[in-house]
């Protein structure tokens, strides 16, 4: 049982529909468990440095 699941507001599958549908990542992560932690910080830090990268690329592009 994930920590806080009996105060929960929205059904997962409710909140990972809306995600998919608004091109937003998903992820149920617990500081409590330290369930998905570790995951969530990896996979916001590549998003981060894939949208830095591909703004460099642009902003290179077209200067030329």
């Amino acid at each position: 049982m994930q920590d806080l699941e009996e105060q929960r507001k929205v059904p997962t599958q409710t909140a990972k529909t809306y995600a998919e549908r608004n091109g937003l990542i998903f992820m149920e992560c617990s500081a409590k468990t330290s369930t998905n932690i570790v995951e969530l910080f990896s996979t916001i830090g590549t998003l981060i440095v894939t949208v830095v990268a591909r703004a460099l690329w642009m902003s290179r592009w077209l200067e030329h």
